[in-house]
């Protein structure tokens, strides 16, 4: 539980914030699923050139 509620301060305490203003949902679904989105295309180009390493390490054999 304190893990979730970490995560939440993080996400929600990087949004600009001045006294009387309150933070938008906004800001913590950003902060979450840009990172998650970053993350999915790095793998899948990660995986991507992986293959096409393989085999072309495969042809030269």
């Amino acid at each position: 539980m304190a893990m979730i509620k970490d995560l939440i301060f993080l996400a929600l305490g990087t949004a600009p914030s001045f006294p009387g203003r309150v933070t938008p949902m906004s800001y913590f679904l950003l902060n979450l699923l840009v990172p998650v989105v970053l993350g999915a295309i790095l793998a899948g180009v990660t995986h991507r050139l992986e293959k096409i390493l393989l085999r072309l390490i495969r042809e030269k054999r």
